[in-house]
């Protein structure tokens, strides 16, 4: 879907990020 960075921290921020994304779109649905 899109490029995730793959870095020590950034890449749990991300990975929050993206569950974060997801649970908001669920939520709206």
């Amino acid at each position: 879907m899109f490029p995730i960075l793959r870095t020590k921290s950034t890449d749990k921020i991300y990975y929050v990020i993206i569950e974060y994304q997801t649970i908001k779109v669920s939520y709206q649905e």
